[in-house]
């Protein structure tokens, strides 16, 4: 089965990635877990989504795929979280400090 055809028809040419890899909490300057490096778009908040062995992800997935799509722009990879009716957009900027 092709998962392309759960995307939203606006990003059916979006590639898709492991939110595994690109969407884990990062250390912060305390030394702590954090998603402060993901910057929610839509909607305005965070979401951190727990899987079932425990793994923590700064975005909402669904149950059925751990695979996002997502698109690069100049300054920013924009992922695509979660599916219907908890859709998710978030942002992680390029030149990052």
């Amino acid at each position: 089965m092709d998962w392309s055809i759960l995307k939203p028809t606006s990003m059916q040419d979006w590639p898709s990635v492991d939110a595994r890899v690109e969407l884990s909490p990062k250390m912060d300057g305390k030394g702590n877990d954090s998603c402060l490096f993901v910057l929610p778009v839509k909607p305005e908040y965070s979401i951190v989504s727990k899987l079932e062995d425990g793994t923590k992800l700064c975005c909402s997935v669904s149950d059925s795929s751990v695979f996002v799509p997502y698109r690069e722009t100049e300054e920013a990879t924009e992922y695509f979280c979660g599916n219907y009716p908890n859709q998710q957009i978030v942002r992680v900027l390029k030149n990052q400090p």
